[in-house]
């Protein structure tokens, strides 16, 4: 995961609009988008000029693997450490890590939320519901893309200002 979301996504788009308008076969252009992310959203495979059925065809030979709704990966990619996380900021392409997932990523917390914790703004698309299990809170304005060990806890404490101090101290020590 990095922290220019905005850089990454524009090359990926520029790769995406190059692929569309060349001539080459769908199966080839599948191939060349997997082989730089392993994970890719079915509409941006759309825009590359890739249809519904090479999609489905690569996914019944095996080439591809369906990890939830929209969101396809290589079949013989690894599982890494937070590929969940990485599932999730793909479902979710205007939103950021946030609150308990974030401390965990950061390695803060010994807790396991059962969803991941999500933090888009206020009038943001939100997914359809699937694997992984999304938790979407709205703020007016969003943190840096992935916050920062300081952000997630007081973004966590922000509500009860009581437990600011304690949170905080634990963070920093």
């Amino acid at each position: 995961m990095t922290c220019d979301k905005t850089s990454d996504k524009d090359a990926i788009h520029q790769r995406i609009r190059h692929l569309a308008s060349s001539p080459i076969s769908q199966r080839t252009k599948l191939r060349s988008l997997f082989t730089a992310h392993t994970m890719r959203r079915a509409g941006d495979l759309r825009a590359a000029g890739i249809g519904p059925q090479t999609i489905a065809r690569a996914v019944e030979e095996g080439a591809l693997e369906r990890i939830s709704r929209g969101l396809y990966q290589r079949r013989d990619s690894e599982i890494e450490e937070h590929q969940i996380l990485a599932e999730a900021a793909i479902r979710v392409p205007k939103g950021v890590i946030a609150l308990t997932s974030a401390l965990a990523f950061h390695g803060l917390t010994d807790q396991m939320p059962r969803r991941i914790w999500m933090a888009t703004g206020a009038s943001d698309w939100s997914p359809v519901q699937s694997y992984p299990p999304l938790r979407i809170v709205r703020f007016v304005s969003l943190p840096l893309p992935l916050p920062s060990p300081v952000q997630s806890a007081r973004d966590i404490c922000a509500d009860d200002r009581h437990r600011w101090s304690c949170c905080v101290g634990r963070v920093m020590h």
